[in-house]
């Protein structure tokens, strides 16, 4: 310790303090980077049952390389991820139509459910009124905003009419499918449960 003209200054001697830190520092990184890839080889392990990839996370502590993800991958029938960060192996043009086939496919799905929750909360909303429409026009409510109906009414009112003809449809088409299903040969009234014998 040296004495300043303010008083004592104190004088770093050595960096083995510093060191120590840092070595403390990468061992409690490394320790928690073996506690996550062992968390994620038991929900593998859960959700896939025992396979390649989570065996290497648990043994080795560490994501394999590009070669040994893409071995792993290909023996899994699917993809895993490298210690680049990549997902091996690699796609190509054939598996990238197919992926953006079943992302078409669902986005479809996504665009008919939404519109089918929005038909299903309409009718159900509109079933519930029960006073007459000219006293609701009348009230002269701030909420009947007469631009915004007046554009919104007619498209509402066609594709609403045209989705009840459908409905009407589907319901033939289901009774005639029940009918067909029920149906077979007449047998004779008075003829259940006898035998017929055929003379020669």
């Amino acid at each position: 310790m040296n004495r300043g003209a303010h008083g004592p200054a104190l004088q770093v001697i050595s960096n083995e303090f510093e060191s120590n830190v840092v070595q403390l520092e990468d061992a409690a990184s490394a320790h928690k980077q073996r506690h996550l890839l062992n968390s994620e080889a038991l929900a593998l392990e859960a959700e896939y049952g025992h396979n390649a990839y989570s065996d290497y996370l648990r043994i080795h502590h560490c994501r394999p390389s590009v070669d040994e993800a893409e071995v792993i991958g290909r023996l899994l029938g699917g993809r895993v991820q490298a210690d680049d960060g990549t997902m091996q192996p690699a796609l190509n043009d054939l598996d990238r139509k197919a992926i953006a086939s079943i992302k078409q496919r669902r986005s479809d799905a996504s665009h008919r459910y939404d519109q089918l929750m929005r038909v299903r909360m309409a009718i159900a909303a509109l079933a519930s009124n029960r006073d007459n429409p000219a006293d609701i026009i009348g009230s002269g409510s701030v909420l009947l905003n007469d631009e915004e109906i007046t554009g919104q009414l007619s498209d509402a009112l066609e594709w609403l009419t045209r989705f009840a003809q459908e409905w009407k449809n589907r319901g033939k088409e289901t009774c005639a499918r029940s009918e067909e299903l029920d149906g077979g040969p007449e047998v004779p009234h008075g003829g259940e449960g006898r035998d017929v014998r055929i003379n020669r």
